[in-house]
């Protein structure tokens, strides 16, 4: 399987230091989209550090979204066009590759929609060819944590064909906790996801909400990110939660941990510590390298910290709610 290559979105959070490893993975750069009133302002390739340029147009009363990478091709050809999905399919697919392209959540984001669009089209012209786009059901370090097991099973050349990734994913992907939360509730609250007054009191308070990507089985059952216990006050008792939660529920002991963060090494290092405690032999993956994008950034702001790794099935809203407050 020399000829396969990995496309992903701008929001898969993994270290540029671990994706040089890997010439066939291809990051396709998701942008940030600033509305000014009637103008708006892309701001296109930031690290994570960089979110600073986006916090000052926020400072500044000005809204902020992540937007899908560009997909087609400009009409006509221009210089300066902006990376898009349909020309580096097109250059892959004309070197002879077969193209897996892996989405953000479909829930979170309509890239999966648009590019399984248009790899309908190239795989009628592109007929000798394998074009495939999979849902991730997964965002940030865990659909990191994803490609991570992807590319370790492929290099011990476990997969036949990239039939056998995709399959792979959709086995898979229903397996990665994402647990996430921030401390700081402007940006949260400007993405309308919680209203002004649980959000003034969050930081009043000092709460450090526990939420986790679930399937909704309170409604259809489709996976969504939901506030499984929004009243943890603290730092300490948040990092105590997570790795107690951790030891519950972590397949492997000794598999891999991810505590990556917008801003906030400091507070990183705390959770990784309390998860060290229960879990001695974890390969817990954190430090300045592993950090939340800017792009994550847009809807938890610098305060965001989250955390990854491979859990037992099935994980539903209300199993998880019972064992978080149990613990």
């Amino acid at each position: 399987m020399d000829n396969f290559q990995l496309l992903t979105d701008g929001l898969c959070d993994l270290p540029p230091s671990w994706l040089k490893q890997y010439p066939n993975i291809t990051v396709i750069d998701t942008p940030i989209i600033v509305n000014k009133g009637d103008d708006t302002v892309t701001l296109r390739n930031l690290t994570p550090a960089d979110f600073d340029q986006v916090a000052r147009y926020v400072d500044q009363g000005y809204s902020a979204h992540t937007s899908c990478p560009d997909i087609y091709m400009p009409d006509e050809t221009e210089a300066d066009a902006p990376e898009n999905v349909e020309s580096v399919t097109r250059k892959l697919l004309e070197q002879g590759r077969d193209v897996l392209y892996l989405t953000m959540s479909s829930t979170l984001s309509s890239t999966f929609s648009y590019v399984s669009t248009l790899y309908q089209e190239l795989a009628k012209e592109y007929t000798e060819r394998k074009i495939i786009c999979v849902d991730s059901l997964s965002m940030s370090t865990g659909l990191g944590l994803l490609v991570m097991d992807i590319m370790e099973r492929y290099t011990k050349g476990l997969f036949e064909s990239i039939q056998d990734i995709a399959g792979f994913i959709e086995e898979a992907r229903g397996g990665i906790a994402h647990v996430f939360s921030w401390s700081e509730f402007s940006f949260i609250r400007k993405s309308g996801r919680v209203s002004l007054l649980p959000a003034f009191l969050g930081s009043a308070l000092h709460f450090q909400p526990f939420c986790s990507c679930e399937y909704d089985d309170r409604k259809d059952g489709s996976r969504v990110l939901l506030p499984v216990k929004s009243t943890v006050r603290g730092e300490e008792k948040f990092a105590q939660l997570v790795a107690d939660f951790a030891r519950e529920t972590i397949t492997d002991p000794e598999s891999t941990i991810i505590v990556a963060h917008g801003n906030r090494q400091g507070f990183a290092d705390q959770i990784a510590a309390k998860i060290k405690e229960l879990l001695p032999k974890a390969n817990i993956l954190v430090g300045p390298q592993w950090r939340v994008s800017s792009g994550i950034q847009v809807h938890g702001g610098p305060t965001s910290v989250h955390i990854n790794f491979h859990r037992k099935q099935p994980n539903s809203f209300t199993k998880t709610s019972e064992l978080v407050k149990s613990l």
